[in-house]
């Protein structure tokens, strides 16, 4: 289960000013990642400045979500942070708007079905050899279609241009 949370200064002479985040992971809950912001492990400088300046307590939190996927919370996350605009230094102490890259391609790797290396390599060969069935016939074999999946996964280039580097370098075997 992923868990999206908010943190705010909650002080009445202050602006109210905002903290999204989510977590993930075996035994860790919005609770334990909330404790542990408000006490040792903050998310950034700024955000360690005001629980230094005005002490854990002039803070509240609540849990803003259960998620069955990380993408979900990241999507949900994403949304809490344009809703309370905690990306601008006057609103909050999130440091970047929208979805974190990593964690999004993180996420849709391990729940967007198809979408390991292998299963992507075997949707690009299946629209190479469509779409290039001319240039592809005297290679077309399970030796070249191997040559072409080495080549793409270690130059992480595309199947077709990993085509092009075998042919160059004489390595397809003619069928």
């Amino acid at each position: 289960m992923v868990q999206t949370y908010r943190i705010w200064l909650a002080l009445p002479d202050k602006p109210t000013m905002h903290y999204c985040g989510l977590c993930f992971g075996d035994g860790i809950t919005a609770e334990s990642r909330v404790s542990d912001e408000l006490s040792h492990k903050p998310p950034n400088k700024d955000f360690a400045a005001a629980v230094l300046e005005h002490g854990k307590d002039a803070f509240d939190w609540e849990l803003t979500g259960n998620h069955d996927s990380l993408l979900d919370a990241l999507n949900f996350e994403a949304a809490e942070i344009e809703k309370y605009r905690s990306w601008h230094s006057d609103f909050g102490w999130n440091r970047t708007r929208g979805i974190d890259a990593k964690r999004y391609k993180r996420a849709l790797a391990e729940y967007t079905p198809g979408a390991s290396i292998e299963d992507q390599l075997d949707a690009a060969i299946t629209d190479f050899t469509r779409n290039n069935a001319d240039a592809w016939a005297p290679w077309a074999g399970p030796q070249s279609e191997q040559i072409l999946r080495e080549i793409a996964r270690k130059e992480k280039v595309s199947v077709t241009s990993a085509f092009y580097v075998a042919l160059d370098a004489g390595l397809l075997t003619s069928v």
